[in-house]
């Protein structure tokens, strides 16, 4: 093992916790170091310091001996000049203390032992040269004896004292250097010990918490990714600790996730297989693999809710084949079988990729066009009849009555769509087979037997009626359409509002023969361009009156009352009775919102036809006072969704774009008084 080894590795082995616990315990070692250390160094400074303070206690001792000295001189000399007891008790007072100065430093253990025997010496000089003087002073010889006082306290005494207080001061200063030296030298190792115990401690936090923070982090895009079902998410970890064993279970845990995912995935993609076999099975036609009626209705649904959702439109069609019951009487059923197969095909040959078609039932079929319209699919129906030249039998010739319904102009259920659709498909086969008839409230009758019987009843006035209808448009060559659209807005309003289908089909006779009195009109008034006198207007007013009569003889009630009363307005100020609101009947309300917007959105002689957002606004704008609230709403909602402009689109009139409207043109045919822009 070499050196890199043996010192990494007690720190990548083992668990988290013993490393840490071994991080932590060289830690507190290093700590421990710096504390002993910082104790050595105070006690190697405590006993430099109480040197220190010794030297300086011995420097005053000395000082204090060498002062002592000359005071022995000084009193030696008062002694010698004027002897008394006084100045003796005065000199012997000195040199006791300089006896015990000199014993003081006899004392001290700092100086060394040749230096306290020379203090001593120096004491022991001093009281001997003080008792020699005071012996001379006694013998009468006292000038000599303090002759040889001063030349032993200058000559010998005071030398000896300075040099020795020399010698105490240079151990002084050697001593505080050696004091100072060594606080340097103590301050330096705490602080290289403090700064080795932070950089160590920081060295080793920071490598273990990287590296636990590393496992951490890889560990949280792990469990993140395994979140977002990424199953083949591994935890990558060197090492043998804690998170190397949450790695493991981690790793263990995705392999098995990752292969109950797989067989979840194999078992659900089984199961989606089966369902979709199984509804293959529910809504696939087995002789013709068209798909089945039941397909046919979800389709459709689903068709209304995203044409609902988005404003459009799509329409539907039936084909219903014509004498397909002699195929199968004359040819058998296999062959009247091979018939619907080659029908099939080529009705799947001719539509467009995204058209679905489906068998509904014995020889009928239904197709439903997504965002198309009327004329549209006509075309692709008249395509389908041209390409069936050859599915008769033995090659002959097959032909289809079909009948087509737009959604939402001529329904507002899915229900109601087929009925409709089926119902101009049975118009086609009344009218000769082999045609397609687009659904129109005044051409397609509805499927009730009673209903067809009492049309057949009527067809004479009802052909009668719409001889002298169209004589009526031909007096206005401005008119055009008029009563045709004015019949169409009506029964569609109709219908929008809820009302039912027998009532539907009598708000459209009513528009149509709405002004069929004014056959009776002289033609200078229809035609005249600018605005009536009262007297052309009373005239005009008659219409209403000449086209009840005209239409009670023979045709059934509601529709003579509701063509009377077709000009009552919503507040009462209309013709010919005066009705206000709810006495006014419904049929007659929706035909004057009808006849206005018709009036409105086409030329005249009199002014310029308006756009279809200006004729929307004057309805809103009279909604209450001349028109019923209700019927104008319903009206909007026509509007916005484009039922207004598929009509007029049909009709070959489409809306203007910019009418260039001015009331100072508008007659009143409507209101003679007001300059109403709605014509009568």
């Amino acid at each position: 093992m070499n050196v890199h080894e043996l010192i990494l590795a007690p720190f990548q082995s083992g668990t988290f916790a013993r490393r840490l616990l071994l991080r932590f315990g060289i830690i507190i070692s290093m700590m421990m170091l710096a504390v002993g250390a910082a104790f050595v160094s105070y006690d190697f400074i405590d006993t430099s310091a109480e040197e220190l303070n010794g030297s300086i206690e011995s420097l005053s001792h000395v000082e204090e001996l060498e002062s002592t000295l000359w005071e022995l001189r000084l009193g030696a000399r008062d002694y010698q000049s004027a002897p008394s007891s006084s100045r003796a008790a005065e000199v012997d007072a000195a040199r006791r203390r300089a006896t015990r100065a000199a014993d003081e430093l006899k004392g001290r253990s700092d100086i060394p032992a040749s230096e306290r025997a020379a203090w001593v010496l120096i004491g022991e000089s001093a009281s001997e040269a003080v008792d020699m003087l005071v012996a001379g002073v006694e013998d009468g010889t006292g000038a000599s004896a303090l002759q040889a006082f001063e030349a032993r306290m200058t000559g010998e005494l005071l030398p000896a004292a300075e040099q020795r207080k020399a010698e105490v001061r240079r151990r002084l200063e050697t001593q505080r250097d050696h004091v100072a030296a060594t606080v340097d030298r103590s301050r330096s190792v705490m602080l290289w010990l403090l700064i080795v115990v932070v950089i160590a401690s920081i060295v080793m936090s920071l490598f273990f918490t990287r590296r636990l923070m590393r496992g951490l982090r890889q560990l949280r895009r792990s469990t993140r990714a395994l979140a977002r079902e990424d199953f083949n998410q591994r935890f990558e970890y060197e090492g043998n600790d804690e998170i190397a064993e949450v790695a493991q279970a981690f790793n263990d845990m995705a392999f098995r996730l990752a292969a109950k995912a797989a067989e979840n995935r194999q078992l659900q993609d089984r199961l989606q297989q089966q369902i979709h076999d199984e509804k293959d099975k529910a809504t696939l036609d087995p002789l013709t693999q068209l798909r089945n009626r039941r397909h046919f209705e979800e389709v459709l649904s689903a068709e209304m809710e995203r044409v609902t959702r988005t404003g459009s439109q799509f329409s539907i069609a039936i084909i219903d084949l014509d004498n397909f019951k002699q195929v199968n009487d004359r040819h058998g059923h296999d062959e009247g079988d091979a018939v619907l197969q080659r029908t099939a095909r080529t009705i799947l040959r001719t539509l467009r990729p995204y058209d679905q078609a489906c068998r509904l039932g014995g020889e009928e079929f239904g197709i439903i066009f997504p965002e198309t319209n009327s004329q549209d699919a006509s075309i692709v129906m008249e395509r389908i009849m041209e390409s069936m030249s050859n599915v008769g039998p033995n090659g002959t010739r097959m032909t289809f009555s079909g009948g087509i319904a737009v959604f939402p102009m001529h329904a507002a259920t899915a229900h109601e769509l087929y009925k409709r659709a089926d119902e101009a498909a049975y118009t086609s086969k009344q009218g000769g087979k082999a045609q397609v008839t687009v659904y129109s409230p005044q051409d397609v009758g509805a499927m009730d037997s009673a209903d067809r019987r009492e049309q057949q009843s009527r067809g004479e006035l009802d052909r009668a009626a719409r001889t002298l209808v169209m004589i009526v448009d031909e007096k206005d060559p401005m008119a055009g359409h008029h009563s045709q659209l004015t019949a169409r807005y009506s029964a569609e309003l109709a219908r929008y509002l809820g009302l039912d289908e027998q009532t539907i089909k009598q708000v459209h006779l009513a528009g149509l023969f709405h002004d069929i009195g004014k056959i009776a009109i002289p033609d200078d008034i229809l035609t005249k361009p600018g605005r009536l006198t009262p007297d052309q207007y009373a005239e005009m007013k008659k219409h209403s009156e000449f086209g009840y009569l005209f239409l009670r003889s023979g045709m059934a009630e509601p529709i003579p009352t509701w063509v009377r009363h077709h000009h009552e307005h919503y507040d009462g100020s209309g013709y010919p009775s005066g009705l206000r609101g709810d006495q006014i009947p419904v049929g007659s309300r929706i035909i004057l919102v009808a006849d206005a917007f018709d009036a409105m959105t086409s030329d005249r002689v009199y002014r310029r036809a308006m756009t279809l957002q200006q004729a929307m606004q004057e309805l809103t704008n009279h909604a209450g006072r001349q028109f019923d609230p209700q019927v104008v709403q319903v009206m909007l909602q026509m509007a916005s969704y484009g039922v207004l402009e598929e009509i007029r689109a049909e009709s070959g009139q489409p809306f203007v774009s910019d009418a260039g409207f001015q009331y100072g043109n508008a007659r009143a045919d409507g209101d003679a008084s007001s300059g109403s822009p709605f014509a009568a």
